[in-house]
């Protein structure tokens, strides 16, 4: 992202910034360091809690539209195959529990993925893209 906004003409201190301000990113930056570098990050990675995936799992996100009486269902067809209908969607969604050093709880890897995509969307606003 600092590449990005130092060519776009765009400030890359703010990146830094970003980082800095949001936990969630730097629970990301952290679990990607650890795939390239393997565990425990030292001094505690970015995020200072040396952050590592417990129980990694595939659930199905179910969602209702933003209209009144929106819904989703889901039932299962011939052979077991999911039959999704209504307003909303449904969607595979691949989470874990995150966990520090000790292995206290520190959030779902799903939302913790969406309040970094939050941050960079922000970001992003910011830059006027």
């Amino acid at each position: 992202m600092r590449r990005w906004a130092a060519r776009n003409g765009q400030d890359a201190g703010k990146v830094g910034l970003v980082l800095a301000e949001s936990l969630a990113l730097r629970i990301i930056k952290d679990l990607s360091n650890n795939d390239k570098h393997g565990h425990p990050p030292r001094d505690g990675g970015h995020s200072r809690t040396a952050p590592r995936l417990a129980e990694v799992t595939r659930v199905l996100r179910l969602t209702t539209g933003a209209e009144t009486g929106s819904g989703v269902v889901v039932t299962l067809g011939r052979m077991g195959v999911p039959v999704i209908s209504g307003s909303g969607s449904a969607a595979a969604v691949i989470t874990a529990r995150v966990v520090d050093k000790e292995g206290n709880n520190l959030g779902d890897l799903f939302e913790i993925q969406q309040q970094g995509i939050q941050a960079w969307e922000s970001l992003l606003q910011d830059f006027g893209v």
